[in-house]
């Protein structure tokens, strides 16, 4: 029999709670990360979010917040680059409008890869 990823999820999440103040729990990053992926996993195949955080002993609020987070922290951008030979260099401009200008592609490249 497979092995069911959320009753280890479970006993993480039982394990923050248990170390933490009884109504201010502090979860790793890496527990989190783990949750987030498990949950939108759960709800693509026609799971709640409701039904997942039940399954998972969380909060749905706590749950929701995390999913929600997640979707806010990491929006695509683009690299463009300007056609006139005076503008070369890579600029980076995020939805929310922040500007990184004068990057090469390398540093395009590792700004990117810091980011996800």
């Amino acid at each position: 029999m497979k092995p069911n990823p959320s009753h280890h999820l479970r006993q993480a999440i039982r394990q923050a709670q248990h170390r933490g103040h009884p109504k201010h729990h502090r979860y790793a990053p890496a527990l989190k990360r783990d949750v987030i992926a498990y949950a939108r996993g759960a709800v693509a195949a026609g799971a709640s979010v409701a039904a997942v955080a039940r399954s998972l002993e969380l909060s749905n609020q706590t749950l929701h917040g995390w999913l929600q987070d997640q979707a806010r922290r990491f929006r695509p951008v683009a690299a463009k680059s300007e056609d006139t030979p005076s503008e070369r260099e890579l600029r980076l401009v995020t939805p929310q409008g922040h500007r990184v200008e004068g990057m090469t592609r390398d540093d395009l490249v590792a700004l990117l890869r810091a980011l996800t």
